[in-house]
């Protein structure tokens, strides 16, 4: 199993690789992992598995999708396998999780920040929200989990607010 095909899809560079989660979650992760190998299967959780409801550039790119039965998922060596929802089992060298997430947003949200369509919190090139002084960074503001993001985000924020301090106390330092 494995988590971040950011951090890791280098080690499974044309290894059996299949991505886990309800269909709109792992197409996504699917055709990023695309680049890393040809032999990649999709393992829909919800049951919607139909080649017809996938998009074509899914098809065209030899993406293979199966709905699998959840919670099937059993090591076998160094591979893992799934039980796929006909009752056959698959074979992987790799299996990534695509199960989606809810946004922390909420709280952002609460105070009168604005938010996309996803939920994630909507900020400008400084990491401000509409709500003066609410500034925010992370998991809130992009899909990307990843916690280098996440502290650059933050340093971002944390300079446009040192500059709004400087800025307020007129360039004074202790």
């Amino acid at each position: 199993m494995r988590l971040c095909p950011i951090c890791d899809g280098y080690e499974v560079i044309d290894k059996r690789v299949a991505v886990m989660g309800p269909l709109k979650e792992a197409v996504k992760k699917a055709s990023f992992m695309r680049t890393y190998t040809r032999d990649l299967t999709v393992l829909a959780t919800d049951g919607a598995c139909r080649m017809d409801d996938c998009s074509g550039p899914l098809r065209e790119a030899g993406i293979r999708v199966e709905a699998c039965i959840p919670n099937s998922l059993r090591p076998l060596g160094e591979h893992a396998i799934v039980v796929l929802s006909g009752g056959a089992t698959g074979a992987f060298d790799a299996i990534y999780p695509a199960m989606g997430c809810r946004t922390g947003a909420k709280f952002g949200i609460d105070l009168g920040a604005t938010c996309d369509d996803l939920g994630y919190l909507i900020v400008d090139a400084h990491q401000r929200t509409v709500v003066p002084g609410l500034y925010a960074a992370g998991d809130v503001v992009n899909e990307i989990n990843q916690i280098a993001v996440a502290f650059g985000d933050a340093a971002i924020a944390a300079t446009d607010i040192h500059n709004q301090l400087a800025d307020t106390n007129h360039g004074f330092r202790h």
